[in-house]
């Protein structure tokens, strides 16, 4: 039922819902118009022999989802200088060299000129770009640390490229890179993954791929297990939104962008760039500032933009390459202008200890509907094991400008197949506006504790039309994605149309969901030994575990070691008193089902007695009976009656009552007698008197 309502969303929807590469045109019957098709560019060199290998994929933002104006286009109120530059902040020029790798490259500086601004980093910031080209391409058979992106990942087409360092010559984007890198597969230390003795190698395997990949390919240990920072969020605009990439810049220090690199539009003498033919780009650089009243005639004299203004852009060409590695682009450069640019926000690796994440590959494809529908990824809590988690924040991609959205958690569902199912557990969902496109991490505002293995559902309900980007399977040429999708974890719909499970579709969401664990404390077992009365009875000791104890050994300590008093599973035991045991030495073993356990000492506690009894004793005549009472301060059950023979107490009478007759006779008057009372729990008390004879 719930596969009819997809369908019927399907032949509603503007872009029939699913949006991706035209490998996928033919199943999805999507319109073409729907789609920015990737570049496939055969290697390209500059007149400086540097390999320009950059696939260019256009997202027309203005034609996807929901309002089609920018909040930076449309902000008037911003109030920005109109020059900038962030250089000074920003790490030392980087050098390539010959390899193919300037989109990971343009990535890097952009996330370090993020650290650098936010101040968690200094100048001397240096994250390894060989890590994230390496790992873009081989992280097959690798999944992240909690393994949701089993079966996941991004490889190049066997022979795409003639050049022996496959993975660095390859090429990518600046789209790819984003989603590789919000997979928090790096950031990493250059030191972990150095660049720099590739360099000199390059020429001396370009003939022999086998032995470059021996001394160069990665352990897969530095793919998810040293990294220092990761990427949270991403934004995404136009090169044409030159307000906007100014406020991206003076917040984040830089933007990762492309434009069409080719010495027939620059001018040496000025180091001014202008292209006006809309090529599709094939270098990434990075924006560090910007002039407003950078000159026209700076630029070439054969291609000269209308207007002043310019960027200033940070090369990885060393510094050797145009202004010490620093050149100015034209604001009006047509390549750029028709491309897309990207502002990366990061923190520091230990932000969050977990990223619940499905989409393991880096593909370009969204999913858009007409009317306001929910999209929603359903996850097992499993990153600490055996204790909880904090989920605090949540963090979605969408193609689309200005998306109000909603954000709730669910709990304990009732019904696999439908992420609403369960119980609420924001006091009240979370609602904004992302006026950018890209990926947003969201703060919910409250920590959601969640117990190991606890199922929950991340449901992010946003303006109807929203691009919602979706992470799914396809091959070009050059690059081939595969995204793994299996039931109950992604899931579009409403309580009104029903659930549509996404694997049907051969897709996931990119919905993540972020948590810290809950320090587990050290094992301890405490214990509660209730007092008891008196000797001859029993005490019930009891035992409280700070985890899951499943057994429990009760044990004493006799003549010089621990005997075992009693197993169970039970963590009560009742233990006899008498003068051995109260004073022996306890202890009780908590183990749970892992053979984890706590031990705790103990000694039986017997309460103290401090009654008390008296004795009326009248004087009596010689050889008469008189009559004794004994009156005791507590509840006395018996009375023994007692006389001192030889130094021994020697019982001659038990009596229920608190009187007894005594006759006056040689033997009474001539010993010390006494009264014992004693009450139920075995407790006495005793008084002693002597007969009185007048």
């Amino acid at each position: 039922m719930k596969r009819s309502v997809k369908n019927s969303l399907l032949k509603t929807a503007r872009t029939a819902g699913i949006c991706c590469l035209s490998a996928l045109l033919a199943s999805f019957a999507v319109p073409a118009a729907a789609f920015a098709t990737p570049t496939d560019v055969s290697a390209q060199t500059d007149n400086e022999g540097h390999l320009l290998t950059y696939h260019d994929v256009k997202i027309d933002l203005n034609d996807v989802g929901s309002d089609s104006v920018s909040r930076l286009q449309s902000d008037e109120g911003a109030e920005l200088p109109s020059s900038y530059s962030s250089v000074d902040i920003g790490p030392s020029i980087r050098d390539q060299g010959s390899y193919g790798a300037c989109w990971a490259f343009s990535a890097i500086a952009a996330v370090e000129y993020s650290l650098a601004k936010q101040g968690l980093a200094t100048t001397d910031v240096d994250q390894a770009e060989r890590q994230l080209a390496y790992f873009f391409y081989n992280r097959k058979g690798i999944t992240d640390p909690l393994g949701n992106t089993t079966g996941d990942y991004t490889e190049a087409v066997e022979d795409s490229t003639p050049q022996s360092s496959s993975y660095l010559d390859n090429g990518g984007n600046g789209l790819y890179a984003m989603w590789h890198l919000l997979g928090w597969c790096g950031t990493t230390e250059e030191s972990e993954a150095p660049y720099s003795t590739l360099l000199s190698d390059y020429l001396t395997y370009a003939n022999d791929y086998d032995t470059f990949r021996a001394k160069y390919d990665l352990d897969s240990s530095l793919a998810y297990g040293s990294d220092s920072y990761h990427v949270q969020d991403v934004e995404i605009t136009s090169g044409d939104d030159i307000e906007g990439i100014k406020q991206m810049v003076y917040e984040n220090g830089a933007v990762s962008m492309s434009y069409y690199e080719s010495g027939s539009y620059c001018n040496n003498a000025t180091n001014a760039y202008y292209c006006p033919y809309s090529f599709d780009t094939n270098h990434a650089v990075t924006i560090v500032g910007w002039d407003d009243n950078y000159s026209v005639s700076n630029f070439k004299a054969s291609h000269r933009p209308s207007s002043d203004g310019a960027w200033l852009v940070r090369n990885s060409w060393g510094t050797y390459s145009r202004n010490d590695g620093y050149f100015w682009l034209s604001y009006e450069d047509a390549p750029f202008c028709n491309d897309n640019v990207f502002s990366y926000t990061a923190a520091s690796a230990d932000n969050f200890d977990n990223n619940y994440q499905y989409d393991g590959s880096c593909s370009y494809a969204w999913s858009t509907e007409e009317e306001e529908l929910s999209y929603a990824n359903v996850y097992t809590a499993k990153a600490n094991d055996g204790g909880k988690e904090l989920l605090s924040a949540v963090g979605f991609g969408t193609y689309s400008y200005n998306v109000d959205y909603s954000i709730q958690i669910y709990t304990d569902l009732t019904d696999p197949e439908d992420p609403t199912s369960g119980t609420p557990r924001l006091t009240n969902p979370v609602r904004g506006t992302l006026e950018m496109a890209g990926y947003h991490t969201i703060d919910l505002g409250e920590d959601i504790e969640l117990e190991s293995g606890e199922t929950f559902a991340v449901v992010v309900t946003p303006s109807a039309g929203t691009a919602m980007a979706v992470d799914t399977s396809y091959p070009t040429s050059w690059i081939v994605f595969v995204a793994s999708s299996e039931a109950g974890q992604s899931f579009c719909g409403s309580a009104e149309t029903g659930w549509a499970d996404e694997s049907a579709e051969g897709t996931t969401f990119r919905i993540k969901a972020y948590t810290n664990n809950v320090e587990k404390p050290e094992a301890a077992v405490s214990v509660d030994a209730a007092e008891v009365e008196a000797y001859g009875m029993k005490a019930t000791v009891t035992a409280t575990a700070n985890f899951n104890a499943t057994s429990y050994r009760w044990q004493r300590y006799s003549n010089g070691s621990w005997k075992t008093w009693k197993l169970s599973t039970s963590n009560s035991c009742q233990v006899p008193v008498n003068a051995a045991t109260a004073s022996w030495q306890w202890r009780v073993i908590a183990k749970d089902e892992s053979g984890e356990e706590a031990t705790s000492t103990f000694n039986l506690n017997v309460n103290s007695f401090n009654g008390k009894v008296t004795v009326s004793c009248p004087a009596v005549a010689f050889m008469q009976g008189t009559t004794v009472t004994a009156t005791a301060d507590f509840d006395a059950v018996f009375y023994k009656w007692q006389r001192n023979v030889d130094g021994e107490w020697v019982t001659w009478k038990t009596t229920k009552e608190n009187a007894t007759m005594i006759q006056a006779n040689p033997a009474t008057t001539a010993q010390t007698l006494r009264v014992v009372a004693v009450d139920a729990y075995c407790h006495e008390a005793t008084c002693e008197f002597n007969l009185s004879v007048k």
